[in-house]
């Protein structure tokens, strides 16, 4: 378990409704996992820009280090993930939505152009626009019948029912 200091090493985040939203990662690795809790109170949101590398005020480290990030691990204690916090990340090829995510905002993952499969439960109930913009080689794994798979026909994205992926 981190010490308070050291996730404010890696992470930066502010208060919100039931816990902390974290709006910025600041660390190098390339496999990253967010915390489940920053102090004593729960990580529940994921910031806009987040992780994407054209994020305003961050250094030259900061965004080579953004673009190179291959997968992130959010805790189930993430109940929303705003605008295009994982906008960018060229590298990314793996990233997990939490059961208890609702929306997947505006570029969320827009040119995340080696994410290759994504699998979005069922709590999803609004995809908006724009949020898998240029993810050519994405595959959604999805729940028949769900929102996501009726977001995927209609939107033209590649997708497999998550009862094939068993």
């Amino acid at each position: 378990m981190s010490t308070l200091a050291e996730l404010k090493r890696l992470w930066s985040f502010k208060p919100t409704d039931g816990g902390v939203i974290i709006t910025s990662y600041k660390g190098n690795q390339t496999e990253v996992a967010a915390p489940e809790k920053i102090g004593k109170e729960a990580v529940v949101a994921i910031g806009a820009g987040a992780f994407c590398p054209f994020a305003r005020r961050i250094t030259s480290e900061m965004k080579a280090a953004r673009r190179a990030v291959t997968k992130i691990t959010l805790p189930e204690t993430v109940r929303a993930i705003e605008k295009g916090a994982f906008w960018a990340c060229e590298a990314l090829t793996s990233v997990n939505i939490p059961a208890g995510v609702e929306t997947i905002r505006e570029n969320t993952f827009a040119e995340c152009e080696s994410l290759e499969t994504l699998v979005i439960p069922s709590s999803v109930k609004a995809i908006e626009r724009r949020a898998f913009f240029a993810c050519g080689a994405l595959t959604a794994i999805v729940e028949k019948g769900s929102y996501a798979e009726k977001y995927c026909i209609k939107n033209g994205i590649n997708y497999r029912l998550e009862e094939d992926n068993k």
